[in-house]
């Protein structure tokens, strides 16, 4: 392999690994209650669904009902699912579990927006488990 291969190599993965740590981080913040940190990653805007019903709320607000949502669960075990990119190669999406002691759960959705070096969470959908 050529110097430029290898170079170009490190970079892909380097990339890789940050997408890794951006969506453990977020993973983090949710199950450790870091709700602060986990605010200051929001869009100003974001499109909030639970049990199917949609609606774009402001940032505060949103905070708001992740807070409460998470409470009503109060979640003793988690689980990261996926990460991935959506087709249009734009936004991130980020799904995990949490489930409370009586083995009710939901799965968590988080969409990241990236916008040159900048993401914000643009939307989050709370779904039962399966």
């Amino acid at each position: 392999m050529k110097v430029p291969q290898i170079i170009s190599l490190f970079f892909l993965l380097s990339l890789l690994v940050v997408a890794d740590l951006d969506a453990q981080d977020y993973f983090a913040m949710l199950q450790n209650k870091s709700y602060k940190t986990f605010e200051a990653h929001l869009a100003s805007t974001v499109q909030i669904e639970k049990r199917r019903s949609k609606q774009e709320v402001s940032k505060a607000r949103a905070i708001e009902i992740v807070k409460k949502t998470m409470s009503e669960l109060n979640p003793v075990k988690w689980e990261f699912v996926h990460k991935g990119v959506s087709e249009a190669q734009k936004d991130n999406y980020i799904v995990m579990k949490a489930f409370n002691a009586e083995g009710d759960g939901l799965r968590i959705f988080l969409y990241v927006h990236k916008a040159g070096d900048k993401r914000e969470i643009t939307a989050i959908r709370f779904r039962s488990t399966l």
